[in-house]
């Protein structure tokens, strides 16, 4: 552990001094991360395989097995030393999802930002998870119902947070960020402008220690097509909520309606109807319960549904409802070391009518540092 963070600071060091960036703060730097082995066993196929997404329609008797590490995640924790002024943090993370062969995997930028924290104010910039949507359940699967409800993804920003108290048990968190468009091809950055988001939450203890949290976030982008001639509009609004239910189990969730909502993982990965030239209309959620079965076990269950609206004549998008649910036991075999196992059920309807399922059984192993 010590050689790999002499080993990151040299390289982080060595890239800086190479940019023009030498700094004479000290900074302390923790690694973290975790090993993780994914072994799945599908009865159809699906999208992509080492996880789902959506169920195939030309091979649903069509089993499969795959077996992945590249959910193994790598990280650096960086905080400034001085005392004085603001605090100063830092996040970089990876996993190999980058692409590559299944055995030699490419590296994957998930997180890379500093945030520079005041009393009750904060700034963020660099890399991280939307402002958007930020809840996520908690699956094996990789994809956490991405496409399947869950909206909201990573992608370069700029951030201001606010907080503040709102008498002793509860507090008001303002945020707006901007952000990098992303889009088909280069539609994100010839639009010419970020895509902005805003959230307001109120969270307010309700049992013991523990908080519920009720928010509502918002986003509005636009993508532009040379080819076409045409500008699209991106547009969502998202609730999220979480309730304690005592102290060992939480209920969470979202939902959200949206339009032209691909690059945010919703409309099932669709967002532009190019024979009609307008924005694809989605809409959908999920909801996931967790329980502590005791001091070494948890239970996760949940579901989510993606249902965007497809126009007829619309000949290059042809997903139009797609359903998941799950439930997964985590056991802790060690401090460092669990084991778990999980059911994922999916149902793919397509445009015309055809509906495909599939069902999955996982095993994964992880030794957390």
């Amino acid at each position: 552990m010590k050689k790999l963070t002499i080993t990151c600071v040299i390289a982080a060091a060595a890239c800086a001094a190479t940019l023009g960036f030498v700094t004479t703060a000290q900074a302390r730097v923790t690694p973290y991360g975790y090993i993780k082995l994914d072994a799945s066993y599908d009865q159809s196929r699906t999208n992509d395989g080492n996880f789902v997404y959506i169920v195939l329609p030309e091979a649903t008797s069509d089993d499969e097995f795959n077996m992945t590490a590249k959910q193994t995640r790598l990280g650096l924790n960086f905080q400034e030393e001085k005392s004085e002024g603001p605090q100063v943090t830092g996040k970089l993370e990876l996993d190999f999802y980058g692409g590559g062969a299944e055995n030699k995997p490419n590296p994957m930028l998930r997180h890379a930002f500093m945030k520079l924290s005041y009393p009750g104010f904060s700034l963020l910039a660099g890399q991280t998870s939307d402002l958007y949507a930020p809840l996520n359940p908690t699956t094996l699967n990789y994809i956490v119902l991405w496409k399947c409800g869950n909206t909201g993804y990573r992608r370069p920003q700029i951030r201001l947070t606010k907080t503040m108290d709102l008498g002793e048990k509860a507090r008001l968190t303002l945020a707006g960020s901007v952000n990098r468009s992303v889009g088909l091809g280069e539609s994100g950055e010839d639009a010419a402008l970020p895509v902005g988001m805003a959230r307001i939450a109120v969270s307010a203890q309700v049992t013991g220690q523990e908080f519920a949290t009720l928010g509502l976030s918002g986003l509005i982008g636009r993508e532009e097509l040379d080819v076409i001639d045409e500008t699209f509009e991106s547009e969502a609004v998202a609730i999220d909520v979480i309730i304690p239910l005592g102290k060992k189990a939480s209920l969470k969730g979202e939902y959200y309606w949206g339009q032209n909502m691909a690059s945010y993982l919703g409309g099932i990965g669709q967002g532009i109807d190019l024979d009609h030239r307008e924005e694809i209309e989605s809409s959908g959620g999920w909801v996931h319960l967790a329980l502590e079965l005791n001091e070494e076990a948890g239970l996760n269950v949940g579901a989510g549904l993606d249902d965007p609206e497809l126009q007829a004549g619309d000949s290059t998008n042809v997903l139009d409802k797609n359903l998941s649910y799950f439930g997964n036991i985590i056991w802790k075999l060690h401090s460092a070391v669990s084991v778990g196992v999980e059911y994922l059920g999916t149902e793919t309807t397509y445009a015309d009518g055809e509906n495909y399922q599939n069902h999955r059984g996982q095993l994964s192993f992880l030794y957390s540092f």
